[in-house]
């Protein structure tokens, strides 16, 4: 992604749902890039877990649009959304 992608975030979403995809390829076919020796166990494990990681990623990011796209409707929440906690 060599050009600027207009909207906030957006160039990083895409970076981060590209990665997903290049770890999903092999986790969904571990087992036959273990057999020819492409990759050792503990890369895959490392793959895994990174690709746990961005899953991760994609549900907050996308737990948190939802809620920036609900508190710009609602004027109630944004009220409270742009206050700050008072301990």
């Amino acid at each position: 992604m060599q050009q600027d992608i207009p909207g906030h975030g957006v160039k990083e979403q895409l970076q981060t749902l590209c990665n997903v995809y290049a770890l999903y390829i092999p986790h969904k076919h571990l087992g036959d890039f273990l057999a020819t020796g492409c990759i050792t166990p503990r890369q895959g494990a490392l793959a895994n877990e990174q690709l746990g990681k961005l899953y991760a990623q994609v549900y907050y990011i996308g737990r948190r649009r939802k809620h920036n796209d609900e508190t710009e409707r609602n004027p109630v929440k944004k009220k409270w959304a742009g206050q700050q906690e008072v301990n």
